[in-house]
């Protein structure tokens, strides 16, 4: 993932400028922390984000106080099972909220892609509802959303390399020549570090039962997601990517069937499942934000930073969580059973997978496709049009969880950042984007002050996320 986003990396930070959303405050923290904080704005964006935490927090202590709605108004379930009537009882989740981090985030993202993500999202409300009128939701996993979004990934992964072309030539070409330069000894250091690390992977998927032929067809479908997620991020910033919607084992599944697989790659699939369930917290696009962080002549010294950080904090996490399981229990760990349920729910797909053993469905390859062309029609439209307000990344995540959370606050900021820039002006837009960091680092604060408080007295406090 490192030699990944040091080839990326001026492609998308130098010659593509995206906009790295999340980066920014930090950014600004470290270099401009002075012209920062002089803003009166920015604090007028941090007493608004902090009292709403502050007060919600003493809310959640004394019931009786009033509490301001901006997390999840609906609960976890959201409103979508108040419609009972065919066909908007196939709309499912939907929630409204209005976190005030979420909002300043928002306003640091490109108005296009604020409009594509909410827009996106009522798409696929509006497939579902469509799809139960006209009786096609019969037919199991029809319309077969995720597999779009599937597809929108194959699709966006293209784009970006077609985009690219001329930068990733370039290195090739620098490679040759057998340049001397640093950054050409980076590159090479870095192509190195893919063929030796995806041979290492291939090595080891092989050892653990997974057939040769499905090694890099699995892993190649896996760096094209992390790739498109690190993309996402650095373009859009989307708070929320758990992206588990984009299923690559059952993408596989579904394409050669649990008798086609055999049980030595089911098994295998299965021992991989806690690297591709869920891209939450995934690292490569943390990497990419902070190599566009810092500085040029210290970003030679992250490198091998990031590189110890991963390898010590691998082994500690390991000790830590077991060390907590069986001091505390694993079984009720932190008040909640989730620590046993997902292990439960591989290993039980995994006992279906060899009991019920299946042909391939080549149905929802058809959502595969049709994401595919769909994503890079609208990536051509963009390369036509520079009015065209659709992009491919607010489709990729438009069945994804955290959208049914957030669509409102991206609808909110392009409404409010599409006012400001018609009416005020750019000038207006700097002091939104002064604003926006105000917002986040208020509500950043008053959280960690909460988390601070309930790792002192032990008991549980108010989460300001999710």
């Amino acid at each position: 993932m490192l030699c990944l986003n040091i080839i990326l990396r001026r492609q998308w930070a130098e010659h593509e400028r995206l906009a790295y959303p999340i980066a920014q405050l930090p950014f600004q923290l470290l270099s401009q922390t002075q012209t920062l904080f002089s803003r009166r704005i920015v604090w007028i964006g941090f007493a608004i984000s902090t009292a709403i935490c502050l007060l919600n927090g003493l809310s959640f202590l004394i019931p009786s106080l009033p509490l301001i709605p901006v997390k999840r108004l609906g609960g976890w379930r959201g409103f979508g099972h108040i419609f009972t009537d065919k066909p908007w009882n196939a709309i499912g989740r939907i929630s409204i909220s209005f976190y005030p981090f979420v909002i300043g985030l928002g306003f640091l993202m490109p108005v296009d892609l604020l409009f594509s993500s909410w827009f996106f999202f009522l798409f696929y409300k509006a497939e579902l509802v469509v799809s139960n009128a006209l009786g096609l939701s019969k037919i199991p996993g029809f319309p077969y959303v995720n597999r779009q979004c599937f597809g929108a990934v194959l699709g966006l992964f293209l784009s970006l390399a077609l985009l690219g072309w001329r930068h990733f030539k370039s290195i090739v070409q620098r490679i040759q020549l057998n340049d001397q330069s640093d950054e050409s000894k980076l590159y090479r250091l870095a192509l190195t570090g893919l063929v030796v690390g995806f041979a290492s992977l291939c090595l080891f998927s092989v050892r653990i039962g997974m057939s040769l032929w499905l090694v890099p067809l699995f892993f190649c479908l896996y760096f094209v997601v992390v790739v498109v997620l690190t993309r996402m991020r650095a373009e859009l910033g989307f708070p929320a990517h758990a992206m588990e919607h984009i299923q690559i084992d059952q993408l596989l599944i579904e394409s050669f069937g649990t008798r086609g697989l055999g049980k030595s790659n089911l098994v295998a699939i299965t021992l991989y499942r806690w690297f591709i369930r869920s891209f939450t917290s995934h690292p490569m696009p943390h990497q990419l934000e902070g190599l566009k962080i810092v500085q040029p002549d210290t970003r030679r010294h992250l490198y091998p930073a990031l590189i110890g950080i991963s390898a010590v904090a691998s082994v500690a996490v390991f000790w830590v969580m077991l060390h907590l399981y069986y001091r505390h229990g694993a079984l009720n760990f932190g008040g909640s059973g989730w620590g046993m349920q997902f292990g439960a729910r591989v290993f039980n797909g995994l006992q279906r997978w060899l009991s019920l053993l299946s042909p391939a469905d080549p149905l929802p390859l058809v959502g595969v496709v049709a994401g595919f062309g769909f994503s890079l029609a609208l990536m051509w439209m963009r390369t036509r049009f520079l009015w065209f307000p659709l992009h491919p990344v607010g489709f990729m995540i438009s069945s994804d969880w955290g959208m049914a959370y957030l669509w409102t606050c991206m609808l909110v900021c392009w409404m409010v950042k599409l006012t400001v820039l018609k009416v005020f002006g750019l000038k207006a837009m700097r002091e939104l984007r002064y604003l926006a960091f105000g917002l986040i680092l208020g509500d950043f604060v008053a959280g960690g002050i909460w988390s601070l408080i309930s790792i002192i007295t032990q008991k549980q406090m108010y989460n300001f996320w999710p």
